[in-house]
């Protein structure tokens, strides 16, 4: 049995309540958790991936998979996934701003979309169960539009559609 969260979803859950609008990579929190190390090793990244796949995280949390890393952030913040964007713009796209240059220079096409994310994320958030059924009955057709291949979406929305059933019975 679970005796709580170990050292690092510890930290996890600290970094989350002293920075409400933060977001970290997994190198981030690597960095954080074992502060003597001079390079992040494989080892670290597994320990911290491991901790974020699997713990609980509080509200509007979530973990995304970004350019090989997971990331954390606060799905339904704003702020939190611009910090999110410029953290995977620094790693990625080397530029080199510090985050306040960042935000005042985010071009307008970025800041909507990002908007639009957290409006998702938001109407994900507020929805009840069956509103959510049928969030992920669009999102399929939309997939499935795109798509040369119909019948695993066709599957997937019929087992929604079931699901959907049985929650109004």
């Amino acid at each position: 049995m679970s005796k709580g969260p170990g050292r690092i979803g510890q930290l996890i859950l600290s970094l989350i309540a002293t920075e409400p609008h933060g977001a970290w990579c997994t190198t981030d929190i690597c960095q954080l958790a074992y502060p003597g190390i001079t390079r992040v090793e494989k080892k670290h990244r597994v320990a911290v991936a491991r901790t974020l796949r699997t713990m609980k995280l509080p509200g509007t949390w979530m973990v995304l998979p970004t350019h090989g890393e997971l990331s954390l952030y606060d799905g339904c913040d704003f702020d939190s996934r611009v910090t999110l964007q410029w953290r995977i713009d620094m790693r990625h796209h080397h530029r080199r701003y510090d985050l306040d240059q960042y935000k005042s220079s985010l071009p307008s096409w970025r800041e909507a979309d990002i908007s639009k994310k957290v409006k998702s994320a938001q109407k994900w958030r507020d929805a009840s169960p069956t509103e959510r059924i049928d969030m992920q009955i669009e999102d399929q057709r939309f997939i499935m539009a795109m798509s040369r291949h119909h019948e695993p979406f066709l599957n997937r929305i019929a087992e929604l559609e079931q699901e959907k059933l049985q929650l109004a019975s």
